[in-house]
């Protein structure tokens, strides 16, 4: 059974710790230092937001995600420049809250992130990957 796609959807945040740790009920990603942005498309429309509400205007991200062959989605990542190429941006997506009709907020995150992986992505949008092996956390900031 499919829902009422939301107005919003309170993005998870990450819990910041001191403790370094590591083990396989974890995973570890790269931190951009860019935006956060949530992304909602519903049809053919697309309206992006900054963690706060605040509308943010990307048309290339727009676009993107208009395009991906999905009824409705609510995607969460961040956007940040890319460098040596003033003026264009990429979208680093590393959850899905909403897929088709499914709040999916619910499922554990690697099955959020297999639906996150089964999607065609193509620039500016970019999977988050995770970093794995010894002191992941050398390798996330």
């Amino acid at each position: 059974m499919t829902a009422a796609f939301p107005e919003w959807l309170e993005p998870m945040a990450a819990t910041l710790t001191q403790e370094r740790f590591a083990g396989p009920e974890w995973i570890f990603e790269r931190k951009f230092d860019g935006i956060r942005l949530l992304a909602f498309k519903q049809g053919t429309e697309v309206r992006l937001f900054s963690r706060n509400r605040r509308p943010q205007d990307y048309p290339s991200i727009a676009q993107a995600i208009g395009d991906l062959p999905v009824r409705d989605a609510i995607l969460d990542g961040e956007v940040t420049g890319v460098w040596g190429r003033p003026g264009q941006v990429a979208y680093h997506l590393f959850d899905v809250l909403w897929l088709d009709g499914r709040d999916v907020r619910a499922r554990p995150l690697e099955a959020r992130r297999g639906l996150l992986r089964d999607l065609p992505l193509r620039p500016p949008l970019r999977r988050v990957i995770a970093v794995e092996g010894p002191a992941p956390w050398e390798r996330a900031a």
